[in-house]
């Protein structure tokens, strides 16, 4: 599959599913998570928000590097042929610079999360993606690299 189709396969999928399973880890114990996520139009940067006191947000600041799943699986038989998964690695770090410009980009796809995006406790975090493995019927995996086309977020 060409570059351009897999980018557009992962906008598709990044903008249908609203979900991800981030999976963090600290003092050699791993923790998973579902968290609502964004994604810059240029696939560089995934956004999710969480509270400071909570287990992944700690997770984070003592080990910056996580993993997150996307999928569009619907829990059926044809799920064999048709799912796609795809498991973005990167860096995680609280989005401080720019945080209004990340924070519309959330808010465009999750305007629910309005008030708790402005709670003072809430911290917006970016991944910055450093590769994309996608995965289609459970044994075709292919590699996505974002840095080809990779730009800072203005």
């Amino acid at each position: 599959m060409r570059e351009e189709q897999q980018k557009n396969q992962l906008h598709e999928l990044f903008n249908k599913q609203r979900f991800a399973v981030i999976a963090t880890q600290a003092s050699n114990k791993p923790y998973t998570s579902l968290v609502a996520f964004s994604s810059t139009e240029d696939l560089s940067y995934l956004i999710f928000a969480t509270l400071r006191q909570t287990r992944k947000y700690d997770n984070i600041l003592q080990n910056a590097k996580i993993s997150m799943l996307i999928d569009n699986r619907e829990n059926l038989s044809s799920d064999v042929n048709n799912a796609i998964a795809v498991t973005v690695i990167g860096h995680a770090s609280e989005i401080k610079d720019n945080r209004q410009h990340f924070m519309d980009i959330h808010l465009k796809k999750h305007p629910y999360l309005r008030e708790f995006l402005q709670d003072a406790n809430c911290a917006l975090i970016g991944l910055s993606v450093e590769k994309i493995i996608i995965v289609r019927k459970f044994q075709q995996i292919t590699l996505f690299d974002p840095q080809h086309t990779k730009k800072q977020p203005s």
